[in-house]
């Protein structure tokens, strides 16, 4: 995942359409998956996968 939002975050050049899509995908982590937990909550894997995508999005939502 972190080389796709980087190579993501090169390509597209408009800085509103990078802000809209990263406002997307937090949602849908912020929003759905902790509104869906308890499909993941017992998945040590996933909680995993979940709080280092979470982080990434974190990273390029500051740049």
């Amino acid at each position: 995942m972190s080389k796709k939002l980087t190579v993501y975050t090169k390509l597209i050049s408009s800085p509103k359409i990078k802000e809209m899509t990263l406002q997307e995908m937090k949602a849908f982590f912020d929003d759905r998956m902790v509104y869906r937990k308890q499909y993941f909550e017992n998945n040590s894997d996933i909680k995993n996968a979940y709080n280092f995508a979470r982080k990434l999005l974190d990273y390029y939502g500051e740049k």
